[in-house]
C-alpha cells in the first residue's frame, strides 16, 4: 500500500479514536471518576483577529483534551497497526 494511504488511514484512524473518546468522555460524565473525565483545553482563546478596514479575518482554535479522548486515541493507533 502506498505511504499516503497509510497516512490517509492512519488520520481517519485518529479521528475516530478521538471522536469515540469524547463521546464516552460525555457518556460516562458522573459515573467513573473524576480524573476520567477532567478536561484540558489548548489552543488560542481568545482568538487572533486581523482587521484591515476591506478584509477582516480571526484566527483560533482549542483542542480540548482529556484521558478517555487520549485511550481512544492510543487504542485507535494500536489497531491501525495491527491491521
Amino acid at each position: 500500500m502506498p505511504i499516503a494511504k497509510n497516512t490517509w488511514i492512519l488520520v481517519v484512524f485518529i479521528v475516530c479514536g478521538l471522536v469515540i473518546g469524547s463521546v464516552l468522555n460525555t457518556l460516562l460524565s458522573g459515573r467513573v471518576p473524576h480524573f476520567f473525565t477532567e478536561s484540558v483545553q489548548v489552543g488560542i482563546d481568545p482568538p487572533m483577529y486581523l482587521d484591515l478596514n476591506f478584509f477582516k479575518m480571526e484566527f483560533g482554535f482549542l483542542f480540548e483534551l482529556n484521558l478517555l479522548g487520549i485511550i481512544g486515541l492510543l487504542l485507535s493507533v494500536l489497531l491501525f497497526r495491527k491491521l
